[in-house]
């Protein structure tokens, strides 16, 4: 039986590039849509773990970048957060059970540093999943269960390329010793690592 990896935001980018990586290895990848699962909604995890069963891995990439209104800000750190809190909290038993698990979020260097007018919201949602994260790790670690975070920084994606400029890219690639934005594939290869039989 292939080990099985709950795979959140999917649908393009960093997420996709991630599923394919899972898929080629041979792992059974479940990517499901927004209407399958919906982070911003109370409920949607508990309800999606009932058809889904036990996995093995969870990769929490779905997160919301509008930080423009009160509104939009409020649901930034439902669906950033607490629905990536939620699913930890619905997978997280069966893990303890076989005394196997991974758990790796998609993170932001903004968390470390805040960055940009009026994205307060989403730097605190991503702190807020460290710390979680850095609490999972210290609570079930003795459990075979490990909880990482990794934290791209500027990636070539649409959201990327949606939330800044081209002025604004291009300040930031020549301010990056590369000289260049990191691609999905190569995030997607350090996040399967950390998700995978190999960490």
């Amino acid at each position: 039986m292939p080990r099985r990896v709950l795979i959140t935001g999917a649908s393009r980018g960093i997420g996709k590039a991630i599923a394919e990586k899972y898929k080629a290895e041979g792992w059974e990848v479940l990517a499901p849509t927004r209407d399958e699962l919906d982070l911003g909604k109370s409920g949607s995890a508990y309800e999606y773990k009932q058809k889904a069963g036990k996995v093995d891995a969870l990769i929490s990439n779905a997160a919301e970048n509008d930080c423009y209104t009160e509104h939009s800000n409020q649901q930034l750190m439902e669906i950033n957060f607490g629905g990536a809190y939620d699913l930890v909290y619905q997978f997280l038993e069966s893990m303890v059970d076989k005394v196997w698990g991974r758990f790796v979020f998609l993170g932001s260097c903004s968390a470390l540093f805040g960055r940009g007018e009026r994205r307060i919201s989403y730097s605190a949602s991503k702190a807020a999943c460290d710390a979680a994260l850095r609490w999972g790790a210290s609570s079930y670690g003795v459990h075979g269960i490990l909880f990482n975070t990794v934290c791209p920084g500027f990636v070539d994606t649409v959201m990327t390329r949606t939330s800044l400029s081209l002025n604004e890219r291009e300040k930031i690639v020549e301010a990056l010793p590369l000289r260049r934005l990191a691609q999905p594939e190569e995030i997607a290869e350090f996040v399967y690592f950390l998700g995978s039989e190999k960490n």
